[in-house]
């Protein structure tokens, strides 16, 4: 990190929290994440960001875990933004950036989990990838999801090819 502050930074860490998150959006992004976490009152800057900021600020900073230090000071109507506007079509869910989303989520907050990821029939056309995330320490489930698939052959009609029909265990 870049410790020297121009005036105008220095300036800003000192006004109160809803005029700095007023003013942030103004730095290029990573300084802007710089000032915010070295505050005291980091969650209480980034809570009074604009819902439209903070996703905008999210953005900037890309997908993955340099967006871990802001996601983990979000606040729910922050959050619920932001999955509004990732994760759907016009009116239907995407599943699998919901999941991608609610996944980056969970680990931003620092904590530690264990993921399994089981791969199971639901029909004769259909399976289904059930993913489980729980928390180490108190094995506490954060986040169950299952995500179904088919396949489509040649003919335009659902059949699950043999390959992965080989790789779905049999129910006894």
């Amino acid at each position: 990190m870049d410790n020297v502050l121009s005036f105008e930074e220095k300036l800003l860490t000192k006004l109160p929290p809803k005029e700095m998150a007023g003013r942030l959006m103004a730095l290029p992004v990573r300084r802007r994440l710089e000032l915010l976490l070295d505050r005291p009152d980091a969650a209480e800057v980034t809570a009074a960001l604009p819902e439209q900021d903070f996703y905008l600020f999210l953005k900037e900073l890309g997908e993955g875990e340099s967006s871990h230090p802001l996601l983990a000071l979000a606040q729910p109507e922050q959050l619920n933004h932001l999955l509004d506007l990732e994760c759907w079509r016009r009116d239907e869910l995407m599943p699998g950036k919901a999941l991608a989303w609610l996944t980056e989520i969970a680990l931003a907050s620092g904590d530690k989990f264990v993921v399994s990821v089981e791969l199971v029939r639901e029909s004769r056309v259909k399976f289904a990838f059930v993913q489980q995330i729980h928390r180490e320490g108190d094995n506490a489930l954060v986040m169950d999801a299952r995500i179904i698939g088919t396949a489509i052959n040649t003919n335009g009609r659902p059949e699950i090819p043999e390959k992965l029909n080989a790789l779905i265990p049999v129910k006894s």
